[in-house]
């Protein structure tokens, strides 16, 4: 129980942010950002899926596409490579699953995995593009809906040739070219190919196929949505030896079939959603297609443990993730005039004061600590300094993906208000919490709109003790923050507010 003491009633002018609050000081010297962590997927024949982590809003893609097939021509490289597509991509709201596409690489004469088109007879079938997506394409194609994030274009099928080099498809990825590569031509000149056309970035319709002869008029098919074309069918030409084109947003064009050579597949298109930042597009040039997502979680509780006690309170904390930031929530009382100071120990930790806010009575204070392993049945105790016969309540919240804390606020009413106060945060996905100290009567809180209560404890004395926070971490930097209740309205208030980052 609390001690009795006579209540005061002291004049004030209303809600006062402390000079912290009003300056963006930080308490703390702010840790680097949270580590980005990533997974890379390589190519398997099927589409991989991508599980997103609870926190994460946005993703970066890096994607790149497959290689065209050099057809039955093995003895040399012919770089029609696929593109190298990179953006950083925000998600919608609930998203939770991303399907992965990596493309194949072309073979003979089939195309790769992911939109490659392929060739007739020993053409080379062309690479398939690499994306990221919303919806999975076993239930949703895309002529049903495009829902694709992310596309690094494959490079286009190699034309083959009666004698000499082959012909080389095209390489997606080249930033000079606006829309997906066109096929290039068949010809009746043995060893006097066309090459297919490079794609580029977006394009609104697939790569035109390359024109067959006036002897062996055998167009190549055009490329569409996600598809490159394929060579003509053997009822044209039997040993039909064009390169189909690569796979894209929008697909290249497959070459054209001439007497004695034809021409190689165009490289498909490659694309970003429009409200992509940090984009950039170039060829590959290892001939290796894969999907890296990277991706930075905000923090997510792990465990939590509370107490209130007369003198001092003890909670027993276990986690289930190594490295938590444990923060310390911690509210205490005290008798006529304001100072109070808590203190708070335990584990073995350097515990280190965030801040606080007592210029009402009792306080309101923040600590945390660092734990390097697990913890368990841990006793973590925060006593009441200033006035150690006081009741004290503590409330540890362990945070798993969490580095430490940023920008912090302190906020008070010595006479009767609605507890409320803003900050500004200082990384993404950083995640606000508050704990306060109303020392007038043992009342619920009402949260304001997006908000939760964590916990709450009063005590016979008339005294709350709570800790609340957003529901979910913000999203963006420099996103304004405000923590407040809408009852009660007339009960004088500590409250301290934390960024989690």
């Amino acid at each position: 129980m609390s001690m009795k003491r006579r209540r005061i009633a002291v004049r004030d002018h209303g809600p006062t942010c402390s000079l912290a609050a009003a300056i963006g000081v930080l308490l703390l010297a702010l840790p680097a950002s949270a580590a980005a962590a990533s997974q890379t997927f390589t190519y398997t024949g099927a589409e991989q899926t991508f599980t997103v982590p609870t926190g994460v809003s946005a993703v970066t893609i890096n994607a790149v596409g497959a290689p065209g097939s050099n057809g039955d021509d093995n003895s040399a490289q012919l770089n029609s490579y696929g593109a190298v597509a990179t953006a950083t991509v925000p998600l919608p709201a609930g998203t939770t699953t991303l399907y992965v596409e990596v493309g194949g690489p072309g073979g003979v004469p089939d195309g790769g995995f992911n939109g490659g088109g392929a060739s007739a007879f020993v053409g080379g079938g062309g690479g398939g593009a690499s994306d990221v997506r919303l919806a999975s394409a076993t239930t949703t194609p895309l002529s049903v809906d495009d829902t694709r994030l992310v596309v690094a274009g494959g490079g286009g099928g190699t034309g083959a040739a009666c004698a000499g080099p082959n012909t080389a498809g095209g390489s997606a990825g080249d930033n000079a070219v606006s829309g997906p590569g066109a096929g290039g031509a068949g010809s009746d000149q043995c060893g006097e190919g066309t090459i297919g056309a490079n794609g580029g970035l977006a394009g609104t319709t697939g790569g035109a196929g390359g024109d067959g002869t006036a002897d062996l008029p055998c167009n190549g098919a055009p490329g569409t949505l996600g598809q490159g074309g394929s060579t003509p069918a053997a009822t044209c030409d039997s040993e039909d030896w064009a390169g189909g084109g690569g796979g894209g947003y929008y697909g290249g064009g497959a070459g054209g079939d001439g007497i004695h050579e034809a021409g190689g597949g165009g490289a498909g298109s490659s694309f970003w959603v429009s409200d992509a930042t940090n984009t950039s597009m170039s060829p590959d040039t290892t001939g290796t297609p894969s999907v890296t997502i990277t991706y930075t979680a905000g923090p997510s509780i792990d465990a939590t443990a509370g107490a209130i006690d007369p003198i001092s309170a003890t909670a027993d904390l276990t986690t289930g993730t190594a490295g938590d930031q444990l923060v310390a929530f911690v509210a205490g009382d005290s008798p006529n005039g304001a100072g109070n100071t808590s203190k708070v120990s335990g584990g073995g930790l350097t515990w280190t004061l965030v801040g606080r806010e007592n210029k009402a009575l009792g306080d309101a204070e923040v600590w945390t600590a660092h734990a390097t392993g697990t913890l368990t049945n841990t006793p973590i105790t925060a006593k009441n300094v200033a006035y150690p016969n006081y009741d004290e309540s503590i409330y540890v919240i362990a945070f798993a993906n969490a580095t430490g804390v940023g920008a912090t606020g302190a906020f008070y009413n010595k006479t009767a208000g609605a507890p409320s106060g803003a900050i500004n945060t200082t990384q993404n996905n950083s995640w606000v919490f508050a704990v306060g100290d109303d020392w007038l009567a043992s009342a619920a809180r009402t949260p304001g709109l997006g908000q939760t209560i964590q916990n709450t404890y009063t005590d016979s004395g008339g005294d709350t003790y709570w800790v609340q926070s957003t529901t979910a971490p913000t999203t963006v930097a420099g996103t304004p923050v405000r923590i407040n209740d809408t009852a009660p309205t007339t009960d004088p208030y500590n409250l301290f507010l934390v960024e989690i980052l």
